[in-house]
């Protein structure tokens, strides 16, 4: 995917789908991800003849992030999430490690939060996050143990 520039290119427009939730995040892929893309250390992208799921994460020993988890409206229920999930889960069993954390708002948390429990995250706490429309930012994790893929 580094080297594929279309690719790179529908990642962010399918990214940009959930600019009203995350307004940030265009500059978030362009700053903080694209540029580790080029190094190949961070994205996991699913590709049916068109990008209909998109994990991100940062997978260290300690503690990895799951940084972005996007499924196209269309394949929701289909099992994508699900296996894009795997294939990190499976990435920090092989590092050895012992957690996986994310934040989420409050307004996404409302559709995906009950998703995210039955694999096993918990809720750990929040970050406020006044006058953002998508409200305060939940902050979930799970511990390696519980992971399954």
């Amino acid at each position: 995917m580094a080297g594929d520039t279309a690719l790179c290119s529908r990642v962010e427009s399918f990214l940009g789908a959930s600019a009203a939730l995350y307004p940030e995040i265009e500059e978030w892929w362009r700053r903080r991800v694209l540029p580790d893309l080029r190094r190949r250390d961070r994205v996991i992208a699913r590709e049916d003849g068109r990008l209909v799921g998109l994990c991100i994460g940062k997978v260290a020993p300690r503690s990895t992030k799951l940084c972005t988890l996007r499924v196209d409206d269309s394949v929701q229920s289909s099992g994508v999430g699900s296996r894009l999930l795997g294939r990190l889960f499976h990435d920090v069993a092989k590092v050895g490690g012992r957690q996986i954390h994310f934040t989420i708002s409050e307004a996404v948390d409302t559709r995906c939060g009950a998703y995210f429990r039955r694999l096993g995250f918990s809720q750990r706490g929040y970050i406020g996050r006044p006058g953002r429309d998508a409200g305060d930012e939940l902050i979930y994790a799970m511990s390696s143990a519980s992971l399954t893929f």
